[in-house]
């Protein structure tokens, strides 16, 4: 049974890059919403158990077998075909990805969506050192797929040409959907949190923006600068 056929509503997600504090943001949105959500990336071969293998006809992630298709682009009737077979069989309303930038011109004909945009200073150097394959991936996915040419340097060079690969679709896919700040929700008071969350009214159902930003700067802490300062 389809739950959502896609053409009774819009469900909402959150696009953005890894180790931007996305998975944080997110459980707190849907702990102060009444949107049903998908802890965490649906569309991430990895991190989705049951549809893992139908999900990586087509979207990829930094495992050998489908990183090639995170750069790569899907149609839309590819993806709705997708959605029948995966998102639209349950009642989650909401979801957040990482490794989606260069699918956006599709998913936005089915989701409402947000950024969440890091600044790359707080991304890099990243204090997993497993971000860089991250990112690396998102780079090597590009090249093969003819979006990018090749750079000189090692695998950190790699790796911070796949973040701006990647927010150079963002920027030019989803130019006006609503941005949220990670800077602003470390930094600002609750009450301009709230505000700044108002973006999201009518994409995330009921969100009660002042819990959740109340929720936002009891739990936000600083970004160690150093391994020495993580441990």
């Amino acid at each position: 049974m389809l739950v959502n056929k896609g053409s009774a509503r819009r469900d909402f997600i959150l696009i953005t890059t890894p180790n931007t504090g996305s998975t944080w943001l997110a459980k707190i949105l849907a702990k102060h919403s009444d949107a049903p959500y998908y802890d965490k990336e649906f569309f991430n071969p990895s991190t989705n158990p049951v549809y893992r293998d139908v999900i990586a006809e087509e979207f990829g992630c930094e495992l050998i077998g489908c990183y090639r298709n995170i750069a790569r682009p899907i149609a839309s009737p590819a993806l709705e075909e997708m959605l029948r077979r995966t998102w639209w069989r349950h009642g989650w309303r909401f979801n957040k990805e990482v490794y989606a930038a260069f699918k956006l011109d599709a998913l936005q004909q089915f989701f409402d969506t947000a950024i969440l945009w890091r600044r790359f200073d707080e991304v890099f150097p990243p204090l997993r050192s497993r971000v860089w394959g991250w990112y690396e991936a998102i780079y090597v996915s590009a090249i093969e797929a003819g979006l990018a040419a090749p750079i000189e340097g090692g695998l950190f060079a790699r790796a911070m040409e796949g973040w701006r690969l990647a927010w150079q679709e963002i920027d030019e896919c989803a130019a006006d959907a609503p941005r949220i700040d990670h800077d602003l929700l470390m930094t600002a008071g609750a009450s301009n949190i709230a505000v700044h969350l108002a973006q999201l009214n009518g994409m995330l159902p009921s969100l009660r923006c002042a819990d959740a930003a109340a929720e936002i700067v009891a739990t936000r802490e600083p970004r160690p600068k150093t391994w020495r300062d993580l441990n």
